[in-house]
């Protein structure tokens, strides 16, 4: 059973990921991860799970790829079975949304320092012991060493981003590109605020204070 690293601070983050060979720090202190094959978003092994309810209201195709609820529970029994064998992994939970009337709770458990970094940064701070202490609205489950087998689990190719929208869960393994995490984080949202008449931005908003 691994042992679970819950909402440490980012520099004991930066610390555990430069000691276990995660990372390392560039000239000015940044952490830098190398991904390997891939380097950025890897569109064609994105998922997201087709049933009775949600089949009429995607819009399915290249960009919203179907996939089976038998495939994705395959999937995520090999992503738990490899997380819970871990002889370590973190958990990262925190907040998205600015407005409290919509925001959701979301917990990330990963195998690597550098994702539960990630992760810290993109999600808004909460009071941990009440994360911790609730259900989260959305899981995450992050297994960069696990590959799928496309023969077998219904996959493109060996890494997988699956989104169980109506489960709440999304599953990522094969690839150690940490934007996948924020993507499905988004796509979620993108699935559940316009129904309630909200329009998610994904943008940011920056202040700058001038003096004449």
């Amino acid at each position: 059973m691994a042992k679970i690293f819950r909402n440490l601070q980012k520099r004991k983050l930066v610390e555990m990921a430069l000691a276990r060979d995660e990372a390392r720090l560039s000239k000015t202190g940044a952490v830098v991860v190398e991904t390997g094959v891939y380097t950025g978003r890897s569109p064609e092994d994105r998922f997201i799970v087709q049933t009775a309810k949600n089949q009429k209201i995607i819009n399915w195709g290249k960009v919203n790829q179907p996939i089976s609820g038998q495939d994705f529970q395959k999937l995520n029994k090999k992503i738990q079975k490899y997380l819970d064998g871990l002889d370590q992994n973190y958990q990262t939970d925190g907040w998205v949304c600015a407005d409290k009337k919509e925001r959701i709770s979301v917990r990330a458990v990963t195998e690597f320092a550098y994702q539960a970094l990630f992760t810290k940064h993109i999600l808004r701070k909460g009071i941990i012991k009440e994360l911790e202490s609730k259900d989260p609205d959305l899981t995450i489950l992050v297994a960069p060493n696990l590959k799928a087998n496309p023969k077998t689990d219904g996959t493109n190719s060996e890494a997988f981003i699956i989104l169980n929208l109506e489960k709440r869960l999304v599953i990522i393994g094969g690839t150690k590109y940490a934007g996948e995490i924020k993507k499905s984080i988004f796509s979620y949202l993108n699935f559940i605020l316009p129904p309630k008449k909200v329009f998610p931005m994904h943008c940011s908003a920056n202040v700058l204070k001038m003096t004449v």
